[in-house]
């Protein structure tokens, strides 16, 4: 992997918060769920889950401190839920192959779930992470943008694209993706610093 920068170290950070938000997630939720492959079929995201995650986001733009953490981790519990075990089950096999360092295997586990629920965002997400942490920035990009294509809000996800955006020559790109982060987490950590070090705005493209 090419080394990341000093001027990076701050999305750096909060992608590798994602990585560990991700895959502590997983690992818990493995060790608690039942084996139910027979229910294989995602369902289409519940109104009453997309009403709370909409809450949670009213909630985290206003928040600092503690309050932050706390939202942050019931957001990316929601991220989280596909509306099937079995495609839950993949996601969190692949968080637990990640959290012990096997990133081979996650992306195994991950691609898996995203042939079999393509509209479930976390899935790509969590193989970006794990692309990223074998230096394939490529495949981690476009799996951030399909990401991003199903869930608009995910600053994790974002936060990746943006040091990636940055690093390979984008810092148009890069600030665009940190100021849509802004728009809705204007708290996330490092972020302000972020958005100050690469200049004015200049819009939002993702």
């Amino acid at each position: 992997m090419r080394a990341f920068t000093p001027s990076s170290k701050y999305i750096v950070t909060a992608f590798a918060i994602f990585c560990c938000l991700a895959a502590g997630t997983g690992t818990r939720a493995l060790a608690q769920a039942p084996d139910r492959a027979d229910q294989s079929a995602p369902q289409t995201v519940n109104e009453s889950q997309a009403d709370e995650i909409t809450r949670l986001f009213a909630k985290l733009k206003e928040a600092d401190g503690y309050d932050v953490t706390r939202l942050e981790s019931e957001i990316n519990m929601a991220f989280s839920r596909s509306g099937s075990d079995a495609m839950d089950m993949l996601l969190q096999r692949g968080e637990a192959a990640m959290a012990a360092g096997d990133m081979a295997t996650a992306v195994d586990h991950f691609t898996a779930l995203v042939d079999h629920a393509p509209e479930f965002s976390a899935g790509y997400a969590s193989r970006a992470a794990a692309y990223f942490n074998l230096g394939l920035l490529g495949p981690a990009v476009a799996d951030l943008r399909m990401a991003l294509a199903l869930e608009p809000r995910n600053f994790w996800a974002m936060s990746g694209l943006s040091v990636i955006l940055e690093e390979t020559g984008d810092p148009e790109g890069a600030r665009a993706v940190s100021e849509a982060i802004d728009a809705i987490h204007p708290n996330f950590e490092g972020l302000q610093e972020t958005l100050e070090r690469l200049g004015a705005p200049q819009g939002v493209t993702l």
